[in-house]
């Protein structure tokens, strides 16, 4: 039950918790566009350009960065703020 908010190891770190207004977005699956209003969000505030980081990468950033890049977004992924779970 990693991706329901509330259960054990969900909760975003204090270091980088959003400040009161930011938005904060519950993924569905494993892209961050899959059933969410993130699009929206991106497009209403103009933003073209996404930075991608994240837990794993093999798998939910690189969903998210074809998800975005489909949507027609420019994506950056930066490599040493994402994590893997299997060493290489």
């Amino acid at each position: 039950k990693l991706l329901v908010r509330g259960e054990t190891c969900h909760d975003i770190i204090p270091e980088v918790y959003p400040i009161d207004g930011e938005p904060v977005i519950d993924k569905a699956g494993k892209g961050a566009f899959y059933a969410t209003d993130l699009e929206c969000l991106l497009r209403v505030k103009n933003i073209e350009t996404i930075l991608v980081a994240g837990v794993t990468t093999e798998v939910c950033v690189h969903t998210t960065v074809r998800e975005a890049n489909d949507r027609g977004f420019h994506c950056v992924v930066l490599s040493d703020c994402c994590g893997r779970y299997i060493d290489e």
